[in-house]
C-alpha cells in the first residue's frame, strides 16, 4: 500500500520597526544609507557596563503590529538573554522575549486562488534586537554594526500551513497588513522583512508531526514557496528510501534550487536562556493599549469597503487598489483633484497605470503622502489641463488614454521610439500641429478601424518623424522631472 503524506509548515517572520532610533539606545537605525559603523555607541556595541534602555516608540509600534494581527496584548512580559557566539552578535547574546512575550494568540485569514478560506494561528509576537550586518568578500568578511540593536519583532506562526501556496499567501497577507500600519517597510529587498520556514512531513491523517527542518536564506516569497516544495519532496523521498530526517538548519540554494545543510538544529537549552538582568519587566497597561488603538490607521479590509461605498468600485477593483498602500493613497489624492471631472472608474484605471512609477518613487522618498506631488512628469495637474485643450490623444501611456477617453477625446496608440520620451506623447490640436490625426489617416486612405488594427510600428510609420521629434523635445523641456 502506497503511503500518502502531508506536510506541516510554520513560519518565523522578522520585521524591522522603522522607529528612527535603535531599541536600546539613541543611535540612528539607518544602517545602509550611512557610513559603515557610523551609528554606534557603547550600548549597541555591547561594551562592559553599558546598560540598555527600552525605546518607548518600539513598544508602541510593536503593539500596533500585534493588534493588526489580532493578537492578545499581555499587560506584563519580560526580556531574556539568548546566548550564542557569532561574529555579528557584539554582546555574545541577543536580548529577546523567550519566557513571556508581549503578544500572543493571534491569527491571519486569507483566501486561496481556489476560493478556500484559510485561518493561520499566530503563536506569539516578541520584541528583540537585530544583529550586525555581515558583508562577505572573497577571502574575508566585514561587519557593519549600524544594524546591531535595530528593533525587531518576530512573528511566530502555528504549524497550521499544509502547502507552499498557503505559506505564500500567509506572507503576502502579513506584509499587506503590517504595511498598512506603517510600522515597517516589510521589504525583503532591503532586509526589513526576513523569513525562516520550519517544515516536516507526516503520514496523512496522523496527529504526530514529523521531525522538522528549518530553512534559512530565503530572499523572496517565491523562494519560500520553492524551498518548501523542495524540502517536502526531499523528506518524503528520504523516508521512503529507509532514511531518517534529522533536525537541522538548512540553507536555500537559489542557484541550484535545493537546500543544503548549515548546522544541526539547536534546542532552547543550547542557548542557555535566562532573564535579562539589566531591564525591568515590560508593563503595558490597558489604558496604553486603548490609546494605541485610537492611533491605528485604517485597515485594508476597511478601505476596501469604503472604496466600494464611496466610489462605487466593485470588489475586484477595490482589492487591486488596496493591494499596495502607496497605490491606494495615490488614488485618493487623484480623486481629490479629479472627482468633479471624471468617474472614479476612470481614475482607477489611471492610478493602476501609474503603479510602477508609484512604487519607484516610494523607494526613493519613503512616504506615500508625497507620491502625488512627486510622480514623474507629466503630473496629473499638468496632464489634465493639457488633455482638455487636445482634440485627440496619440500615445502609449495608458493612464493618459483613460483620462482622455473619460472626457470623450478620441485616442490613438502609437509606437514610441524615443527613449527620452518614456511614456506619453499627446498631440495638440490641428492649428498647432498643422494637420489633425483624422486628416492624416484620410491622406493615407485609412479608416480609424484599419489604423487600430495596425501594429505599433506600422502606426508610427504614418507619422512624420520630424514632427514627433520636435514635439517630444518641447514636451520634455516643458515637463522635465521636478
Amino acid at each position: 500500500m502506497i503511503k500518502e503524506w502531508e506536510s506541516v509548515i510554520g513560519l518565523e517572520v522578522h520585521l524591522q520597526l522603522k522607529t528612527g532610533t535603535k531599541v536600546w539606545c539613541g543611535c540612528k537605525s539607518d544602517y545602509d544609507e550611512s557610513g559603515i559603523n557610523s551609528h554606534t555607541c557603547p550600548i549597541c556595541l555591547g561594551h562592559p557596563g553599558a546598560l540598555p534602555k527600552l525605546n518607548k516608540k518600539v513598544v508602541d509600534y510593536a503593539v500596533k503590529a500585534a493588534l493588526a494581527l489580532n493578537c492578545q496584548i499581555n499587560n506584563e512580559s519580560g526580556f531574556d538573554r539568548k546566548n550564542y557566539f557569532y561574529p555579528d552578535a557584539p554582546k555574545n547574546y541577543q536580548i529577546t522575549q523567550f519566557e513571556k512575550s508581549y503578544a500572543e494568540k493571534g491569527y491571519l485569514e486569507f483566501k486561496l486562488n481556489s476560493g478556500r478560506q484559510v485561518k493561520i494561528g499566530i503563536t506569539k509576537v516578541q520584541i528583540e534586537e537585530d544583529t550586525a550586518k555581515a558583508i562577505h568578500g572573497k577571502n574575508e568578511s566585514y561587519l557593519n554594526f549600524n544594524r546591531a540593536s535595530i528593533p525587531l519583532i518576530e512573528i511566530i506562526s502555528e504549524p497550521d500551513m499544509r502547502n507552499s501556496e498557503e505559506a505564500y499567501e500567509y506572507l503576502n497577507t502579513l506584509k499587506n497588513i503590517i504595511k498598512y500600519t506603517k510600522v515597517s517597510d516589510v521589504s525583503m529587498e532591503t532586509g526589513s522583512l526576513r523569513c525562516d520556514a520550519n517544515i516536516s512531513v507526516m503520514e496523512k491523517g496522523s496527529k504526530i508531526f514529523g521531525t522538522r527542518v528549518e530553512v534559512k536564506n530565503l530572499n523572496s516569497f517565491k523562494a519560500v514557496a520553492r524551498a518548501i516544495d523542495y524540502e517536502i519532496g526531499r523528506q518524503i523521498e528520504l523516508i521512503q528510501n529507509g532514511g531518517k530526517v534529522d533536525q537541522e538548519t538548512r540553507l536555500w540554494d537559489e542557484e541550484n534550487q535545493i537546500t543544503r545543510v548549515m548546522r544541526s538544529k539547536e534546542e532552547a537549552m543550547d542557548y542557555r536562556y535566562f532573564n535579562e538582568p539589566d531591564l525591568l519587566k515590560l508593563v503595558i497597561s490597558d489604558e496604553e493599549i486603548e490609546e494605541i488603538k485610537k492611533d491605528m490607521p485604517e485597515t485594508r479590509l476597511a478601505k476596501i469597503e469604503r472604496f466600494k461605498t464611496n466610489y462605487s468600485l466593485d470588489e475586484k477593483d477595490a482589492f487591486i487598489l488596496t493591494e499596495e498602500v502607496e497605490l491606494s493613497d495615490y488614488f485618493e489624492e487623484v480623486v481629490k483633484y479629479l472627482i468633479d471631472k471624471y468617474d472614479a472608474q476612470i481614475i482607477f484605471f489611471y492610478s493602476v497605470d501609474q503603479k510602477d512609477e508609484i512604487q519607484k518613487i516610494h523607494k526613493e522618498i519613503g512616504d506615500s503622502k508625497n507620491i502625488f506631488s512627486s510622480i514623474e512628469t507629466p503630473t496629473i495637474k499638468d496632464l489634465v489641463p493639457f488633455l482638455e485643450n487636445c482634440d485627440y490623444y496619440i500615445g502609449n501611456e495608458g493612464g493618459a488614454r483613460h483620462l482622455a477617453q473619460g472626457v470623450g477625446i478620441p485616442t490613438f496608440a502609437i509606437f514610441n521610439p524615443s527613449a527620452e520620451l518614456k511614456e506619453w506623447l499627446p498631440f495638440p490640436s490641428e492649428k498647432n500641429m498643422g494637420i489633425s490625426p483624422i486628416d492624416m489617416l484620410e491622406k493615407k486612405s485609412l479608416s480609424l478601424d484599419e489604423f487600430n488594427k495596425m501594429s505599433p510600428e506600422e502606426q508610427f510609420s504614418l507619422i512624420d518623424p520630424d514632427t514627433i521629434k520636435k514635439m517630444s523635445d518641447e514636451l520634455i523641456k516643458k515637463n522635465k522631472r521636478k
